[in-house]
């Protein structure tokens, strides 16, 4: 499964290079979500030259942001050609101290305690296992240190919204479809989705306590899998949505595309004992 997905993010790499600057709802999602993150490193007031850690380095972009405030940033990512993307990336913006390894989130080759802050953004949906990788950004996680990452949510309102995507009506849908064409186990990897609760749940397979959550992002909208609103619209949609779940809105507050939150390390826990 992770060797699928690793093949599956070298044959992408391209995309996911020009993701962040790509028009539509899906890159100003994956924008405003950056954004986010770095916002919130900001008020952690961590020290300069502080061990920070990027699982999944994708394209680098996390890590050049993170390299361009001081931190001494580490960045791991699996793929092959989207680590020589990022390194080219990170010299163009002349971030050279930033040390690229090849590895894999679910065994990191370093000490416990080496880091003050672990970011993964958009990592934890390609796992084959996120439990033993959470595990392992605890261990590599200083007590008392952040961690930082995201879920895609498996409550978000455009999936709840489609038939071919909800997660209740989808899954059986689906496993009539291939029952009838003998869909072979081969298929391309699909990003997993979580709740708020299973996120808490790999929160504390880190040894790590939940500071803050958010969902954000609506869209892109689909109907049957296929889009149905035009970029304009789909722009004016999200942008209404998120300002209703900014304000605390019911359903708009916890229906957002993507799931990000802040969790703190224990002082005392399975890796300090």
């Amino acid at each position: 499964m992770q060797t699928r997905v690793t093949r599956l993010f070298d044959d992408l790499a391209d995309f996911w290079t020009e993701i962040y600057s790509a028009p539509g709802v899906a890159a100003g999602i994956y924008r405003r979500r950056l954004e986010m993150a770095l916002a919130w490193v900001d008020s952690l007031a961590l020290t300069p030259g502080a061990p920070v850690l990027v699982v999944g380095a994708g394209a680098g972009f996390e890590a050049i942001a993170l390299a361009s405030k001081g931190f001494a940033v580490t960045a791991v990512e699996p793929a092959a050609a989207m680590l020589a993307v990022a390194r080219t990336r990170a010299e163009s913006a002349g971030c050279t101290d930033i040390a690229w390894v090849r590895g894999d989130a679910h065994a990191l080759g370093f000490g416990p305690g080496t880091f003050d802050l672990v970011m993964a953004l958009g990592v934890i949906p390609w796992l084959h296992s996120p439990s033993l990788a959470m595990a392992e950004m605890g261990r590599v996680l200083r007590p008392g240190g952040w961690w930082l990452g995201s879920v895609d949510n498996r409550y978000r309102l455009d999936g709840l919204l489609d038939p071919a995507r909800n997660p209740v009506i989808a899954p059986k849908a689906r496993a009539v479809r291939d029952a009838l064409m003998r869909k072979r186990s081969g298929s391309e990897p699909k990003a997993a989705q979580h709740s708020s609760n299973a996120l808490r749940r790999l929160l504390d397979c880190a040894g790590a306590d939940r500071i803050a959550e958010v969902t954000f992002g609506f869209g892109p909208f689909t109907f049957a899998g296929r889009p149905f609103l035009g970029d304009r619209a789909g722009k004016a949609v999200n942008t209404a949505l998120t300002r209703l779940g900014e304000r605390g809105a019911p359903v708009a507050r916890s229906t957002g595309a993507q799931r990000v939150a802040l969790a703190r390390k224990r002082e005392v826990g399975v890796w300090d004992i």
